[in-house]
């Protein structure tokens, strides 16, 4: 990157690369020793736990010191004597990669030849009355124009297209193979002539070639390398192992990066001492992590050298997270109130993951989700896989899952690489962010089964409260309905006792009617009885039963007092009978 386009002295988690020399601090002494190995043994192991920085080490260090006396030797009219060729893309045909990556580290090189403007100069590459075949005076080597390239043909193994390149250049090659734990992954069981296993081997056993060999791989895979034991008889002869940086180291990441940023930039940004101890303090190995699994646990252990231990990648995380809130405020100085107002480093950097991820969506973290075990294995290796292949792991179309992946690049969690056919494939920024982004992913679809899991006790809850409500409802109807049918039949038997009542008292009345009439005609009787015996007792005229109405009877003719009757009485007396007896006769 050029110091004009820096916005930052720090990298965060993003490796540095040979275009960040400037920047790299810390790592020194290993650099050297590392380039120093590689220059003269034929192979090199190059390892280190996960995270610890050996891309950053090989890149902005190793590769970038070589590739710079490099460069001097061409400037200065001689052969190039080393060339340093750095590979890491082992996901497709790691051959073709490889070969391409030759001829790059060659045309990078080959670029920097001088132009004086003598005849011949740009053709050759060669200043002056220099001629291929001289001696270089001050290393006795005989320099060789560096002629423009030709493709390695087909049906020549990699042995001899290394050979031809090196004597072409005159030049040993150092092939500088970083992330090999990765070819242990894309290619488990390839094997056979034309293989890369097979290529390395007789790279490696191929007397008098100039060709050496580095392999950087994690400490982790270090067993892997067995697939090659007893083919390659000094496989684990030379081995260089790195560690975390020391707390001098840390401080040395920490000051320099700033002050080459001030000298770049013109600018005059400052660091308060109590923060570069504190950050320090708190970013020794095993204090902080990513993953939320061990939010909280603190590993006081120090390395039995008793030496203390900085976590680069986070010590660069917190660096940035405080370059950046700064330059917001507007702030010329870096302040220790700033960490303390974030949290300290272990928030900065357990939040990380989760701030960035929590920017998203929901549509799109769920689709993260659906894909983020498919780019780490469960070792945090990383894997690389094309937006084909996302797709597919995820369910969805092509267009909003490349959408997704170009934001998440823009976060800085997962990064495109080229593969050798021009393919665009996606893997994680930083090692250290496989472990957290499966950490992430299991309390993503822990949080979405308790969700679910809530929703169907709400949906359990709400359909009872409903169960319960209708019932409750049918037994208010219930209750109504036999209060209906209770207050139904009182009113019957309301209306039955009134009615039997009625009854009682009609029949009563009717017993009593029938009694009145009773007494009536008794009392009737009586009355008659009474006055028929009145009347017997007195005798009545004809003419007062002619006025009642009555027939008479003999013994209703009074009876004059006897005296002998004369012969006219008697003939009276039975002529008066006669009258009576017709007027009784129609009366009746």
């Amino acid at each position: 990157m050029s110091t004009d386009a820096m916005t930052s002295p720090y990298r965060g988690l993003t490796p540095y690369t040979e275009a960040d020399a400037a920047y790299f601090f810390g790592r020194t002494a290993e650099s050297a020793t590392v380039a120093a190995n590689l220059e003269v043994s034929r192979l090199t192991i190059f390892y280190g736990p996960s995270g610890v920085g050996k891309s950053s080490v090989l890149r902005a260090g190793v590769i970038h010191q070589l590739r710079e006396r490099a460069r001097q030797n061409v400037l200065t009219g001689g052969a190039a004597e080393i060339i340093p060729i750095y590979f890491n893309r082992w996901q497709s045909d790691p051959m073709a990669g490889l070969v391409q990556a030759v001829a790059e580290g060659i045309e990078e090189i080959r670029d920097q030849r001088p132009e004086t403007g003598e005849t011949g100069d740009r053709e050759t590459g060669r200043p002056g009355d220099r001629r291929p075949g001289d001696r270089r005076p001050e290393t006795g080597r005989r320099w060789t124009a560096i002629p423009d390239l030709q493709s390695p043909i087909s049906d020549l193994s990699f042995t001899t297209y290394l050979r031809a390149q090196s004597q072409r250049t005159a030049s040993d090659l150092l092939l500088v193979l970083d992330q090999f734990e990765e070819y242990f992954l894309y290619h488990a069981d390839e094997a056979g002539p034309g293989s890369f296993a097979h290529e390395l081997v007789a790279v490696l056993t191929t007397p008098a070639l100039r060709v050496n060999v580095l392999l950087a791989l994690r400490e982790d895979a270090l067993a892997r390398l067995d697939r090659f034991q007893g083919q390659i008889p000094f496989l684990l002869d030379n081995r260089l192992s790195i560690g975390h940086l020391g707390r001098a180291a840390g401080e040395e990441a920490i000051r320099r990066p700033l002050a080459q940023y001030n000298r770049d930039q013109g600018a005059a940004i400052t660091i308060e001492p109590a923060l570069v101890e504190a950050v320090l303090d708190q970013v020794g190995s095993g204090r902080v992590t990513l993953s939320k699994q061990g939010a909280g646990a603190r590993d006081s252990a120090q390395p039995q050298d008793g030496r203390e231990q900085i976590e680069a990648p986070y010590l660069q995380l917190v660096l940035t997270r405080l370059w950046d809130e700064e330059r917001a405020n507007r702030s010329a100085a870096l302040r220790m109130a700033t960490l303390d107002s974030l949290g300290g480093a272990e928030t900065i950097v357990r939040n990380y993951l989760d701030d960035t991820l929590a920017a998203l969506d929901p549509a799109d973290q769920a689709l993260a989700a659906s894909f983020f075990d498919r780019l780490v294995t469960p070792s945090g290796t990383k894997i690389a896989l094309s937006l084909d292949e996302i797709a597919q792991y995820a369910g969805g179309d092509r267009v909003t899952v490349e959408d997704l992946l170009n934001r998440l690049q823009d976060r800085r969690l997962l990064r495109g690489v080229q593969s050798p056919g021009g393919v665009t494939q996606y893997e994680i920024f930083h090692d250290v962010l496989g472990q957290a982004m499966l950490d992430w992913q299991a309390r993503y679809r822990q949080a979405q089964e308790e969700t679910k899991r809530l929703a169907e006790e709400q949906a359990a809850r709400a359909e009872a409260e409903q169960r319960a409500n209708e019932a409750a409802a049918r037994a208010q109807l219930e209750e109504r309905a036999r209060r209906a049918e209770q207050r139904s039949a009182n009113r019957l038997r309301w209306l039955v006792g009134v009615i039997g009542l009625l009854l009682v008292a009609a029949i009563g009345l009717t017993i009593l009617a029938f009694n009145a009439r009773n007494d009536a005609q008794a009392a009737q009787k009586i009355a008659e009885q009474e006055k028929a015996n009145a009347q017997r007792r007195t005798p009545a005229t004809a003419f007062q039963r002619r006025r009642d109405g009555r027939a008479c009877t003999a013994l209703d003719c009074p009876r004059p007092p006897r005296r002998r009757p004369g012969p006219l009485a008697g003939a009276r007396c039975h002529a008066d009978h006669l009258a009576d007896d017709r007027h009784c006769a129609a009366a009746d």
